[in-house]
């Protein structure tokens, strides 16, 4: 995708250098969840939990699900570096955290607004020390 070649060469470089664990992008009507992810390749995936801990590159999330499905320039073929992408499913985005631990959810709306937890992870780090 063009603007997202563009979007790389813009940020990437600084999300790495400043310890960005997680960028979160919407516009594209679809969620999308990358690994932990530099120049395309995968530094650090999630484990059978959807769990990174100290990922050592960002985890780019693409919260557009409010429009699906009505992409029309989506890739057919899922990239490596792409955990879990969804261009169907109408939803919401749910963050939780504490000191040490972020929780994140797509969670799926149906007619009648139950809610169906699509996708989730979790980004882990000891917590800090005192100076």
């Amino acid at each position: 995708n063009y603007v997202a070649n563009l979007l790389r060469t813009a940020y990437e470089d600084a999300l790495k250098t400043f310890k960005i664990d997680l960028a979160i992008f919407g516009h594209h009507h679809t969620y999308q969840r990358t690994c932990a992810v530099y120049q395309s390749k995968c530094v650090a995936n999630s484990d059978e939990n959807n769990v990174f801990v100290n990922p050592g590159a960002p985890i780019y999330n693409v919260i557009g699900m409010a429009g699906a499905p009505f992409t029309t320039n989506f890739e057919s073929t899922k990239p490596a570096y792409m955990e879990y992408v969804d261009d169907q499913n109408h939803g919401f985005y749910r963050i939780n955290t504490n000191l040490t631990t972020l929780h994140a959810q797509f969670v799926a709306l149906d007619k009648e607004l139950t809610e169906t937890v699509l996708d989730e992870f979790f980004i882990q780090h000891k917590p800090p020390t005192a100076l």
